[in-house]
């Protein structure tokens, strides 16, 4: 009987909010979608798009500085 190595999501399991918080950081640190993905064993794919998403909304809710 096979058993899954640190607890991987199953694929095609939904990304949680959290779960993509923490693909920012990682990401922040390392540099590297793939890199991220074999630590949360994720896709790569996957990876970049929540990271997108996130740095996209944080842009959004900057302030806007008037001059």
């Amino acid at each position: 009987m096979a058993t899954r190595k640190n607890k991987l999501p199953k694929k095609g399991s939904r990304i949680s909010r959290l779960e993509a918080e923490r693909f920012v950081e990682l990401y922040n640190q390392l540099g590297s979608y793939k890199a991220v993905a074999d630590i949360t064993g994720r896709c790569a794919d996957s990876v970049s798009k929540w990271v997108k998403i996130l740095q996209a909304e944080q842009i959004i809710r900057l302030p806007i500085q008037t001059q």
